[in-house]
């Protein structure tokens, strides 16, 4: 487990919003035709943060955006200080 050397540019982009990252190497993603594949990147990323906040939504519907996001924080495993993040 760790960060994604091409993760680790946030700084640099000023993007200082990021609080959780989901695992973006070597993710097996199934395509709608059933054919699995391992990919990589923000591609394989995002929909897994995206589908934490679906499946939080659908269990908690009066929940707020700032609440479903709260709760995704609060439940992630750090892996690393935020210091650690370093300009490509």
């Amino acid at each position: 487990d760790g960060m994604a050397n091409y993760a680790r540019y946030q700084d640099a982009l000023g993007w200082k919003g990021i609080s959780v990252v989901a695992p973006s190497i070597n993710v097996t993603t199934v395509y709608a035709n059933g054919t699995k594949q391992s990919m990589s990147g923000t591609s394989a990323a995002s929909p897994l943060v995206a589908g934490v906040a679906a499946l939080i939504r659908a269990k908690y519907p009066s929940l707020s955006n700032e609440q479903v996001r709260r709760a995704i924080e609060r439940s992630a495993q750090k892996i690393g200080p935020t210091s650690s993040y370093q300009t490509m």
